[in-house]
């Protein structure tokens, strides 16, 4: 896979080579799951919006990160169910299993995006 720093906030752009893991091309923007505790809300943009579609077949679980670091849970999502989530520049998105474990960390891009859960 292949990614590159944006914001200098350990976030980084989806390229074309992670289709196999669901993402279109930057669609959104993601980090990894290890980064979470590093990772909060910095409101610094425009409104946007993020369309959650979950073809995981298991449930996910929607959770913005606060200021702090925090999660707060917005949506559940059962298998198959999708969910367009009106977002500002600069908000953090987990995505957890039903166990809490988180399966991806998203950022809304600069037109409405698309992050769909394996």
């Amino acid at each position: 896979m292949l990614f590159r720093s944006l914001w200098g906030s350990g976030l980084t752009v989806v390229s074309s080579q992670t289709l196999t893991q669901g993402l279109l091309p930057n669609d959104v923007v993601t980090a990894s799951c290890a980064d979470e505790h590093d990772l909060a809300s910095r409101r610094n943009g425009a409104s946007r919006s993020i369309a959650f579609v979950n073809s995981s077949g298991t449930t996910r679980q929607v959770f913005w990160l606060d200021g702090f670091g925090r999660r707060v849970l917005y949506r559940t999502l059962e298998s198959g169910q999708r969910h367009v989530q009106a977002s500002s520049g600069g908000d953090v998105w987990v995505v957890t299993n039903g166990a809490g474990r988180c399966e991806g960390i998203y950022q809304a891009g600069d037109i409405p995006s698309r992050a769909v859960l394996k």
